[in-house]
């Protein structure tokens, strides 16, 4: 069966250009895809739908121009190509954070609050953009392990779930987390602490 997907169709005026601004940014935020110029791609959903009907009434609004379509295939593209546009623009995304906060979350010095306040809001903005954050870390194996570096510290209030991943059993046990339905945040590992529930 096909992916049926989401087309939004735009044309946007030179004027005012804070909409250009706008628009981009909550396409960005959605994860759309561009096929090109003025055309952008999600994978069909109620709320993705909700979504690409708000920003098309708000480009009408500043007299831009909108059509939302839901198209079953894109006929010169297979659907793993399609796919995989959609993984490369993830993989963008991943790489980017990973870079900005690499040398951050290993920094224990106090030099670096400012730093420390933007990650906490990077790793909010990341949380609230993913169904369900998790922290993976073969160190987790250990009894004794605890976060020490200001940054690991900083990130921990906006993880859901701390799994270790350090041989073949516990990337199995991921598979089948991350393949099971989850219903939503509620009731999952935060923080770290005595009382912590950390996956084994």
């Amino acid at each position: 069966m096909l992916q049926p997907w989401l087309l939004l169709l735009l044309s946007l005026p030179p004027r005012p250009s804070s909409l250009r601004v706008r628009a981009w940014r909550r396409l960005k935020a959605l994860g759309a895809v561009a096929l090109k110029s003025g055309a952008y791609l999600l994978p069909d959903s109620p709320d993705r739908y909700e979504q690409f009907q708000w920003l098309a009434q708000e480009v009408e609004k500043d007299r831009g121009e909108a059509t939302l379509l839901k198209v079953d295939r894109v006929e010169n593209m297979k659907q793993p190509e399609v796919v995989r546009l959609f993984q490369e623009a993830r993989d963008a995304d991943y790489a980017d954070l990973t870079d900005r906060y690499r040398k951050l979350g290993a920094s224990k010095g106090p030099r670096v609050a400012g730093e420390l306040a933007r990650l906490a809001r990077e790793m909010d903005r990341l949380h609230r953009s993913c169904r369900r954050l998790i922290w993976l870390n073969p160190l987790l194996r250990y009894a004794g392990f605890e976060p020490k570096s200001l940054g690991m510290r900083a990130m921990l209030p906006h993880v859901d779930e701390f799994r270790p991943v350090h041989d073949l059993a516990s990337l199995e046990t991921l598979i089948g987390v991350l393949s099971a339905r989850v219903a939503g945040r509620g009731g999952t590992d935060r923080g770290w602490g005595p009382n912590e529930r950390r996956a084994a």
